[in-house]
């Protein structure tokens, strides 16, 4: 209902959400806001499109490991399920990232691609801006 009411009824539909799976499926353009700051307005496309890809390292102490790849340039975090979210560029970079991990004496014992989620790209976009706050 609510995506077939801007071409139904020709009005403009705001939704504010932190359901980002449902906002995800209707939106046609999005505003992220932290602490009353615009931090991205566009489409969903556009939003995917300026984000660098990720993977979810599964490693044996993670919060070390976090910190390892922060120190040698990478954006990354521990999520406290074991795992590190790296941003990376392709196939070769997260290559290059998982030598360094094992190089630097850590079990790595999974390296999976992640889609850049809606949700996904607005934590990584609000976290990076609580950093620079």
């Amino acid at each position: 209902m609510i995506r077939a009411l801007p071409a139904e009824a020709g009005v403009t539909v705001f939704l504010s959400s932190h359901l980002l799976a449902e906002v995800e499926q209707i939106a046609t353009h999005l505003g992220i806001v932290r602490s009353g700051r615009l931090l991205f307005e566009g489409t969903p496309e556009a939003l995917r499109a300026e984000r660098r890809g990720a993977v979810a390292l599964g490693v044996d102490r993670p919060a070390e490991v976090a910190e390892l790849l922060a120190g040698c340039g990478w954006t990354a975090a521990a999520d406290g399920e074991g795992r590190v979210r790296v941003a990376v560029e392709g196939r070769d970079e997260a290559a290059l990232l998982n030598r360094r991990v094992v190089e630097a004496g850590f079990a790595v014992h999974a390296l999976t691609p992640e889609g850049a989620s809606l949700e996904s790209i607005f934590l990584d976009l609000t976290r990076t801006e609580a950093l620079h706050a």
